[in-house]
């Protein structure tokens, strides 16, 4: 899925409303093991960061 959006052009590094990236929902929602670590290593690839902008007061 990540590798579908990115292909699409998604933002890899666009933040939701309290500055939540894509690698910070992957890192702190786990569904399933493998896939994770999957998404998370697709996200590295294309330059993805951790709290990039995180908000204090959201």
């Amino acid at each position: 899925m990540a590798e579908m959006l990115l292909a699409a052009g998604a933002h890899v590094n666009a933040e939701d409303e309290r500055g939540r990236t894509p690698l910070d929902w992957a890192l702190a929602h786990p569904y399933q093991h493998r896939i994770q670590k999957q998404h998370i290593a697709t996200l590295m690839r294309a330059g993805g960061k951790k709290g990039c902008g995180q908000r204090d007061n959201a």
